[in-house]
């Protein structure tokens, strides 16, 4: 196992957007984007809600996003990205339980292959 926290594997994902535009790390949009709130908007309110909370994850420096700029952002990301992220991070939590059973609010994925916007899915 190589140690690496989710937010450690998020970062590894490229992010698409023109870097003089961006106000808002991609880390930050896709950890919030995977809260457990359904729905762009109630991501929004989620985050804004438990902002002190987030902080201790991510910087969170501009805030929270509006939902459009969630969307948008989400939108361009690549799936295969998110897929590889997260088959990634689970196979270090699966090496550090020793096979334990855990539980992945897998909704990030689904919205992306879906854009229909955000839907949970737990996996067990």
């Amino acid at each position: 196992m190589n140690g690496l926290s989710l937010l450690d594997h998020i970062s590894i994902i490229k992010d698409p957007r023109q870097q003089w535009k961006i106000e808002h790390k991609l880390t930050d949009i896709i950890f919030l984007s995977i809260s457990g709130a359904d729905g762009w908007e109630e991501i929004q309110d989620f985050g804004e809600d438990h902002l002190d909370w987030l902080k201790h994850y991510g910087d969170f420096e501009s805030g929270i996003p509006v939902h459009d700029t969630i969307a948008r952002v989400m939108g361009m990301i690549s799936a295969k990205q998110i897929q590889k992220c997260f088959a990634m991070w689970m196979d270090d939590c699966h090496q550090a339980t020793d096979g334990g059973v855990l539980r992945l609010m897998a909704k990030l994925c689904v919205a992306l292959m879906t854009k229909k916007g955000v839907k949970a899915q737990s996996i067990w």
